[in-house]
């Protein structure tokens, strides 16, 4: 792939996406959920995309605002895999050293990558604290609703959803099963990040449908985080790479003593 390539030929080696797929619908424009917030209109990236139209693309405040909720995959006749190509637009505005008309989003896809690369999983507090300190060192009013935000966190840290210290996780090889016999009614579970976090509402009320269920849900030890939006925004290979860890890892423990 050369330097100059077609940002239309960049997504399709890298995503196998075929942007001459889209006949304009439009169904992805009117289900996306943040349409109205963004300056080109997803049809119109696909569009701009088909005619070549590259740096329009790259300086749109559209591929740092979509929410990747997949919602235009699932309304498109074609199933064609739009917030894909919105991450590898992304990248390319990054490697083309194109400013972002929304600073702090990659600001946050830095961090979040960085915390996960360090870490193994996501540290919110630490996210919050150099948000907050990188956008206002760019001169973004992230400080503003400061106020607000520290009485938010107290309540958090009161109901247990923020941890003063990281989850330090190192990556552990998974290894291969010795054939033992699967526990029944006992099954591989992965929480996530944040139903470790802010999210506890959602653990809470897995694990207790489970019970309902007479199911036991086993985590894999040694789970990392799955990429989350910043590893997608920034680098396909650890996106990739991270479910994978824990895909292994869930297998692993599915023969020794839990199905899937």
């Amino acid at each position: 792939m050369t330097e100059h390539a077609k940002l239309s030929d960049r997504i399709a080696a890298e995503t196998g996406e075929n942007v001459f797929k889209c006949y304009q619908c439009q169904k992805c424009t009117v289900g996306c959920p943040v349409a109205d917030e963004m300056d080109v209109k997803p049809n119109r990236v696909l569009r701009l995309l088909q005619y070549g139209r590259d740096d329009a693309v790259l300086r749109s405040k559209t591929i740092w605002i979509c929410a990747q909720c997949q919602t235009c995959v699932t309304r498109c006749p074609h199933n064609i895999d739009l917030p894909r190509m919105m991450d590898v637009a992304k990248q390319e505005a990054v490697r083309r050293h194109i400013p972002s008309p929304l600073p702090m989003v990659p600001i946050f896809n830095d961090a979040g990558s960085r915390q996960i690369r360090m870490l193994g999983r996501m540290y919110e507090l630490g996210l919050i604290g150099e948000l907050k300190l990188r956008g206002f060192l760019a001169g973004e009013r992230a400080l503003d609703p400061l106020k607000d935000e520290i009485w938010m966190g107290m309540r958090l840290f009161a109901a247990g959803k923020l941890s003063p210290i990281p989850e330090i996780v190192r990556p552990s090889k998974p290894q291969p099963s010795v054939g033992a016999e699967p526990k029944p009614k006992r099954i591989g579970y992965f929480p996530g990040c944040s139903l470790h976090a802010t999210g506890i509402e959602y653990n809470l009320s897995t694990h207790g449908v489970a019970k309902r269920l007479g199911l036991e849900l086993a985590e894999p030890k040694g789970w990392l985080c799955c990429g989350s939006s910043p590893a997608h925004a920034t680098d396909h290979l650890l996106a990739t790479r991270l479910p994978i860890h824990n895909l292994g890892l869930i297998s692993q423990q599915g023969d020794a003593e839990a199905t899937m």
